[in-house]
């Protein structure tokens, strides 16, 4: 009896040990990339220390930019800033006599969130095929676009550093910032698999690498819980802000091509593809199924049509042009190298049928 207890005893002290070598294992894994995050300035950490990471906060123009001047190697991509905070080239506040100026306002994608050099934007490849089509004029196309930004800090970009530029062209690929705001209402999405769901501070990493390093272990597709139903949102705010955004820019005498947004995913795609190529998505928009994400995305790109046909604007169908997939995104909705070169071409293409450039420069 006594050598049952003993043996009992040993195997729970074992059990206990795993335990806090497992909660010491974490500490230590969550110290060192904070640690990290604090050095190269990780995306997720930027809620904390966004001062010492490649972001800052202009107080002139009240927008987060990144810091100027900046060659910032984050690991999985390399970052090089301009004078005024964005990740695109050095240009002239006054455009000279030859120049073509184009800029594209955005958020993430434009910025070029996975895209690990410069090189590899929308904005550059668009810039070296609008070259190869002007040669007679210097083409300057301005990346005007920061992770996180929703419309009205879109806005804030155009009135207080684009408009006095003397832009030719705006391009303007939102992204779709301002959906996530309908998950911001205390909903958390939950993955029904029987298990319970606890939550954890934002700024927990480790957590969140061991969720991206165990896409093997996930893919038996848990199924996605909507805590938000689509068919119940207010669009009013979504539309309203769009509208304000668009209205600012025709206003300003500046000739403006909307894109919509596209993802990697569909509704061609099996369940286990969609589950893959949502990752980020489901990530982002919490609240929302994977259908729900077809149903939002689509009703809020329809939205973006609807204002942009009442200003007469010229509309480039992203999301109807560009294939799902691995192919052209890196992501649920941010490109690789070869999407970003594929889009550039699809707006080069769309800017000359559309007459929104001229052969001999701008319009």
């Amino acid at each position: 009896m006594k050598e049952k207890k003993s043996i009992h005893s040993v195997g729970s002290r074992k059990v206990w040990l795993c335990f806090a070598l497992a909660i010491v294992l974490l500490i230590v894994a969550e110290v060192a990339l904070q640690a990290r995050a604090y050095l190269y300035g990780d995306e997720k950490a930027m809620q904390i220390v966004d001062d010492e990471g490649i972001y800052f906060f202009n107080e002139d123009y009240q927008l987060k930019l990144i810091q100027p001047n900046i060659v910032s190697d984050e690991g999985y991509r390399t970052v090089r800033s301009n004078s005024i905070g964005l990740r695109s080239p050095e240009i002239s506040q006054s455009k000279q006599s030859d120049e073509i100026r184009v800029a594209i306002l955005g958020a993430s994608t434009v910025m070029g969130m996975l895209n690990p050099v410069n090189e590899e934007t929308i904005s550059y490849r668009l810039e070296e095929h609008l070259q190869q089509k002007f040669t007679d004029k210097k083409v300057n196309v301005i990346s005007a676009g920061i992770a996180g930004y929703y419309f009205a800090d879109q806005k804030i970009m155009f009135e207080k550093m684009l408009e006095p530029m003397g832009l030719d062209l705006l391009v303007l690929y939102t992204g779709l910032n301002n959906v996530s705001l309908y998950c911001l209402d205390g909903g958390v999405a939950a993955e029904s698999n029987g298990l319970l769901n606890y939550s954890l501070p934002n700024w927990v990493l480790s957590i969140e690498l061991l969720i991206k390093n165990t896409t093997i272990l996930r893919a038996l597709m848990p199924e996605v819980e909507q805590l938000t139903d689509p068919s119940t949102l207010n669009k009013k705010p979504f539309r309203d802000n769009f509208d304000d955004l668009l209205q600012s820019i025709k206003s300003a005498g500046v000739p403006v091509l909307v894109i919509t947004n596209p993802r990697s995913f569909n509704r061609e795609m099996s369940a286990e593809e969609q589950y893959e190529y949502s990752d980020f998505a489901r990530l982002k928009d919490q609240c929302f199924s994977i259908e729900g994400l077809h149903d939002v995305y689509d009703s809020h790109n329809e939205i973006m049509i609807e204002v942009s046909t009442s200003y007469n604007t010229p509309i480039m169908r992203l999301d109807q042009e560009i294939p799902g997939g691995d192919t052209y995104f890196a992501d649920s909705i941010h490109f690789n190298a070869a999407g970003s070169d594929f889009v550039a071409k699809l707006m080069l293409k769309t800017i000359m049928e559309q007459g929104l450039l001229t052969e001999g420069g701008e319009k």
